[in-house]
């Protein structure tokens, strides 16, 4: 899975990437430590509309930040699945 620098960077020059971004699809799955709501950047949250909009995630670190949100997706992409299939 190609994961792509999503940062939005401040004009004081620090370039440290603090969120990530991959596309599967239609879908876009965003994952980082850095929000309005969560300044300290201990916490990763994760984006993936429809489903998941500043969702806390358990992770530490980034590469646990990124499989924790790809199988929060995979989840939800098997639930609707299952009721296409099984109506």
């Amino acid at each position: 899975m190609q994961w792509n620098d999503a940062t939005s960077y401040s004009r004081d020059g620090n370039r440290t990437p603090r969120w990530w971004e991959t596309k599967i699809a239609s879908l876009r799955v965003s994952v980082g430590n850095s929000h309005i709501y969560y300044p300290t950047g201990d916490t990763w949250i994760m984006h993936c509309r429809p489903w998941f909009d500043t969702y806390v995630l358990k992770a530490k670190t980034e590469v646990e930040a990124k499989k924790e949100a790809l199988e929060l997706v995979a989840v939800e992409v098997r639930k609707i699945q299952e009721a296409l299939v099984n109506g």
